[in-house]
């Protein structure tokens, strides 16, 4: 839920270069990412003379913190999974991207791990985490999914990667296993 702000720019940045069709965003939150790239990406129809542009993006989510499963992520995302992402990989589709922004870092670096490579097999993944995990207290997150984590580029070297330089999180672009 909470993300440094300055990331947003770097990372919505990185969608753009990667000009994904079918996005999946794990661990939704309010839906910020899904609004901002469902936004950019009408904006630069609508800046490339589309004057009313088609809304032809697929932009899905997995969510499934309670209180934020709200009327208001139904006007952001084509589909929500309400489970976790480990509830409902088998409903996963082919995604040219797939989001885990300030997610991993709540799993054990093996059950982490071990999804990002499940996800592999729907698409490639963009994963941030922050430098400096705060251990936030199980209240903040609704349940105990604190941050029990705290990773390092290293973590992903059985993954083909690359670093988007960032000052406050590891954002890292997974393409493949090694």
């Amino acid at each position: 839920m909470l993300s440094f702000r300055e990331n947003i720019p770097i990372i919505l940045a990185e969608v753009e270069r990667l000009n994904p069709m079918r996005v999946l965003d794990i661990g939704a939150g309010m839906g910020k990412y899904g609004l901002l790239i469902r936004e950019q990406y009408l904006s630069k129809k609508a800046e490339q003379g589309e004057l009313e542009p088609i809304d032809d993006i697929v932009i899905d989510a997995v969510e499934d913190t309670k209180y934020l499963l709200t009327s208001r992520l139904a006007g952001i995302y084509n589909k929500i999974c309400p489970v976790d992402i480990f509830n409902c990989e088998k409903e996963l589709e082919k995604y040219d991207l797939i989001l885990l922004i300030d997610v991993v870092e709540h799993w054990t670096k093996e059950k982490a791990l071990e999804m990002i490579g499940r996800l592999l097999n729907h698409g490639p993944v963009l994963v941030s985490t922050p430098k400096r995990t705060g251990m936030y207290k199980e209240y903040f997150y609704g349940d105990s999914r604190h941050h029990i984590t705290q990773w390092i580029p290293e973590d992903f070297n059985d993954f083909k990667y690359r670093i988007v330089e960032s000052t406050l999180s590891h954002i890292i672009y997974i393409d493949g296993k090694n």
